[in-house]
């Protein structure tokens, strides 16, 4: 399975005159399962950028993987008109926390705070 990059631009791009605020976030993955690759995150993430459209990076075995953590880098590059809004990792897969977990990062410190302030009793959300 591949990444159907103009589908998915067409998909919002169908969306875009009822507003960008109809479309709530495109959802990639950089880890899953074979036969299925990660998705081309780099690419959607222009797209996102191109089209101000939010994009969170299902990251949940990635972490402890530098190739997918690479893939999450080279999305996040604003300066190539990128945009990844969060992307999140899974603490029971990645750090062997016996109860699940997550663990929200992204570039936009005021955002992963937004996030935390969303998960009342949770500790301080913070970026890099």
């Amino acid at each position: 399975m591949r990444t159907d990059k103009q589908r998915i631009e067409r998909e919002i791009l169908a969306q875009l005159p009822s507003g960008p605020d109809e479309v709530l976030a495109v959802i990639t993955t950089t880890s899953c399962f074979a036969p299925r690759a990660a998705d081309d995150v780099p690419a959607v993430a222009e797209i996102c950028g191109k089209l101000g459209v939010p994009h969170i990076v299902n990251n949940a075995y990635g972490v402890q993987s530098s190739k997918c953590m690479h893939i999450i880098e080279e999305a996040g590059k604003a300066e190539k008109g990128r945009r990844v809004d969060a992307f999140v990792q899974s603490t029971d897969k990645n750090l062997l926390v016996p109860v699940g977990g997550s663990i929200i990062s992204g570039y936009d410190s005021e955002f992963v705070r937004n996030i935390s302030r969303n998960y009342p009793g949770k500790p301080p959300a913070r970026s890099f």
